[in-house]
């Protein structure tokens, strides 16, 4: 078989390994106080990184897969800002400056969506102002926000500055008309041009275009005359995510008809024919759907072995512990993983009635978990990981390994990958669409193919 027909041979539903084990393993009535007790647990001088959900959209694109509300009023999400400056603050009570024996410190702070473009300057300012009084934050910190094009204005773009906002992640996923109105998002070149000339005029000048490729009438001729306007914007990266479509969980998906979207064949080629578009304007390939200028910081967190992987995709910054606000938010912790309430009643009565956090599943790491995730996570971040170091680092049998590598031999005769005699596993760089397929192999809690109903997306 050729390369394409060997790669689609494999693809299966697996997770995005944006955590290991992927959220749909998490417990349900997870304790508050145990992920408590996980913070208080941590080092003195540890590094934080903040995220921030805002659940609100004012339209809801049909593609969307992001846990939302649709409102065309501003009232609730005034009073979910309210309610969110006092998680911060009940959080920084026992994490952070009133902790100055703690001394951590802030190095990544993330706002996402829903639509993060839908708070007014005055409340973004405000949730800035709460985080800076509850958490130290260090003054090269990276302070990222997940952009609506269509929400950008000149005011708005100057309260992100005025905030220390130095990176902005504008959500364009494509620029082909028919495409665009096919997903309910309708958004000119001009709208995206705009948005990026505001930002630019107030001195925030990092940004990448997110393209999903994947969408109903997508064809490689309408992907990369979209990706040649997006080069014009000259951004330090691109993300190519490919559509998850999964309408057995969000019923919004329902609403794109099965026979516009591309067949598992095209999808392969439209991410082949955008990869070799962007490698080519000298785009260098990170992890398994990145592309960044080599003066990037993330180019030089791969080089150096430090890019890592959270719920917000690739990062730059490895923190002790990621600490999410809002609806829906996961945490990350040395010892597992927490995640909030999707109930706003719940989510309200645990801000304003409560003293532990409002959590509602959660995951505690146990057996063989960090030894697989840190295998996922390397395969994931850098296509390389060195399988026996990091099997003996955690204290496991060889035995238990050797029977996971059996799992790796259709790879390796494919040519797809290469187990080295030291025990350190290389995926070929053409064989990057099946990096989630090839990493899966370590995974102890993937569904089996026959799954009647399956968790998650095909990987290409």
């Amino acid at each position: 078989m050729d390369l394409k027909s060997t790669i689609l041979s494999y693809d299966r539903p697996v997770p995005r390994y944006t955590s290991y084990p992927a959220a749909p393993i998490f417990q349900p009535q997870f304790s508050g106080d145990e992920v408590m007790a996980w913070g208080e647990s941590l080092a003195p001088g540890s590094n934080l990184s903040l995220y921030l959900h805002i659940p609100f959209c004012p339209k809801l694109c049909h593609y969307c897969g992001c846990f939302t509300h649709i409102t065309g009023r501003y009232a609730p999400v005034e009073d979910y800002v309210h309610l969110l400056k006092r998680e911060i603050a009940q959080t920084g009570a026992r994490l952070g400056k009133k902790r100055p024996e703690k001394n951590h410190i802030v190095r990544h702070i993330h706002f996402g969506g829903g639509s993060p473009t839908m708070l007014t300057p005055q409340d973004f300012t405000l949730l800035m102002t709460a985080l800076r009084e509850a958490f130290a934050i260090d003054e090269a910190a990276e302070i990222a926000v997940e952009v609506d094009p269509r929400h950008m204005n000149p005011v708005l773009a100057q309260s992100y500055a005025a905030c220390g906002v130095n990176r902005i992640s504008l959500g364009v996923q494509d620029f082909d008309d028919r495409v665009m109105e096919s997903v309910n998002r309708v958004q000119p070149f001009e709208v995206v041009y705009k948005a990026v000339e505001q930002l630019r005029d107030h001195g925030i000048t990092d940004f990448n275009l997110d393209f999903i490729y994947g969408l109903p009438y997508q064809t490689v001729r309408s992907m990369t005359r979209s990706m040649d306007y997006a080069l014009l914007l000259k951004p330090n990266r691109f993300a190519l995510y490919g559509y998850a479509h999964v309408p057995w969980k969000k019923k919004n998906m329902r609403l794109i008809p099965d026979d516009a979207l591309p067949n598992n064949a095209q999808r392969y080629d439209l991410f082949v024919a955008a990869a070799e578009l962007l490698e080519s304007a000298s785009y260098h390939p990170v992890g398994i759907d990145h592309f960044v200028k080599t003066a990037d910081d993330m180019f030089t967190a791969q080089q150096g072995g430090t890019l890592r992987r959270n719920f917000q995709g690739y990062t730059n910054v490895a923190p002790d512990a990621l600490i999410g606000f809002g609806l829906s938010a996961i945490s990350q912790y040395p010892q597992g993983y927490a995640q909030n309430t999707t109930a706003d009643h719940e989510y309200q009565d645990h801000i304003l009635n409560r003293s532990n956090p409002p959590i509602a599943k959660g995951y505690r790491f146990n057996g063989q978990d960090q030894a697989r995730k840190a295998i996922i996570d390397d395969l994931m971040c850098n296509l390389t990981a060195d399988l026996d170091h990091i099997w003996q680092s955690h204290g496991h049998e060889a035995a238990d390994l050797n029977a996971l590598k059996s799992l790796l031999t259709p790879y390796l005769e494919d040519g797809l990958a290469n187990l080295s005699e030291s025990g350190v596993l290389t995926i070929s760089p053409r064989a990057r669409p099946l990096v989630r397929v090839i990493a899966s192999s370590f995974d102890q809690y993937l569904p089996p193919l026959d799954s009647a109903q399956p968790k998650h997306s095909m990987a290409v």
